[in-house]
């Protein structure tokens, strides 16, 4: 996978769409992404103006689990809030 491209289309797409979809309903009391990459995630955060305690991460504890990472940042922090 070319990691820069994937950046980019994320700044550029993705991005965007979650800003468009958060000013129609608001920002969501917790924010959860796909655990692959603490920059990304970070640069996502800043740019969706989201809380440090409302964005949820489990990167840090068990590394990018694939398509588990969603729940299992959800179970993680299930007690923390």
């Amino acid at each position: 996978m070319d990691g820069m491209e994937i950046f980019n289309f994320t700044i550029s797409t993705i991005i965007p769409h979650i800003q468009l979809r958060c000013e129609e309903y608001g920002l969501p009391d917790i924010v959860v992404f796909h655990q692959a990459n603490k920059y990304m995630l970070e640069f996502m955060r800043k740019n969706l103006k989201s809380p440090n305690d409302k964005f949820l991460y489990s990167l840090e504890d068990f590394g990018n689990t694939s398509s588990a990472s969603i729940p299992l940042t959800l179970c993680a922090n299930f007690n923390k809030s």
